[in-house]
């Protein structure tokens, strides 16, 4: 329940900041940028629509057992939850444009390196709108042209 409060008091907000803006997902990539390190790595789930939330937290058991079975061997999602198609840390994380795709909005979160401009990369977060008003992260497609996203790569890793 507590979640689910902070959740939505966090995506209210979010709502009224967007509002004054002209680029939408602009807030949406600011929160997630900021909360990539908050409560273990964990801290994004906030800003997530409870089906993402849901899979996270399944695909979590599941890694969790697997752990408990080969406790000798690092499990699929040893490295935490894959929010980012390459697990190097940026130090800029940034909003970039956002385009409109039905009912959606997809917001391009451009992860660069100032001193090696050739490792920069752009993801995408997935934004949907709930009863709310509130946009929430349903994906988060990977690379600019997304044929891979944190969905697949959570299926993927407990597939094998």
């Amino acid at each position: 329940m507590r979640r689910r409060a902070a959740t939505l008091a966090f995506g209210l907000a979010l709502t009224g900041m967007a509002a004054a803006q002209d680029d939408l997902g602009t807030p949406y990539v600011q929160a997630f940028c900021v909360l990539a390190n908050a409560e273990d790595g964990m801290g994004r789930l906030y800003l997530a629509t409870p089906g993402l939330s849901d899979a996270i937290m399944a695909a979590l058991g599941e890694n969790e057992k697997l752990q408990a079975e080969t406790p000798d061997e690092k499990p699929p999602l040893g490295d935490g939850i894959p929010w980012q198609s390459f697990p190097d840390v940026a130090p800029v994380c940034e909003a970039g444009r956002t385009v409109a795709d039905g009912d959606r909005l997809i917001a391009e979160v451009q992860y660069r390196f100032p001193d090696q401009p050739d490792g920069n990369w752009i993801d995408r977060l997935v934004l949907v709108k709930g009863q709310d008003g509130a946009y929430t992260i349903d994906d988060v497609l990977y690379g600019e042209e997304g044929e891979d996203s944190l969905r697949g790569a959570l299926a993927n890793a407990l597939a094998e």
